[in-house]
């Protein structure tokens, strides 16, 4: 919904570095990553209950078990796209520093 309010402005407006639509995700944002088994977030919750519910202003430490990193590392990464650093994987999700690559770092949407 913020995407499609906010668009218009996007394509009315002039950038001397061009205009930009990033879309931010997890790492689940790739259908492979969710078929490792070891991948933290990945396969079905074990049996029983009650289930661990997951909550995405969780604890530090439990995020950090999920592989979650630093903020800065993800906007420096985010700023680095801004910037155009990555334009030559425009179309494609790309992986942030120091998460795991699935083949190539890159997969076609």
């Amino acid at each position: 919904m913020l995407t499609e309010k906010f668009v218009p402005l996007l394509i009315e407006s002039v950038s001397p570095n061009g205009k930009r639509l990033l879309f931010l995700t997890s790492g689940l944002s790739s259908i492979e990553v969710t078929e490792y088994e070891n991948h933290p977030l990945a396969g079905s919750p074990s049996a029983g209950w009650p289930k661990e519910e997951y909550r995405h202003s969780g604890d530090q430490e439990h995020l950090k078990k999920l592989g979650a990193q630093d903020p800065s590392v993800s906007g420096h990464f985010v700023k680095e796209v801004i910037q155009g650093k990555r334009d030559y994987r425009i179309g494609k999700t790309v992986n942030g520093p120091g998460v795991q690559e699935v083949k190539g770092e890159v997969l076609s949407w």
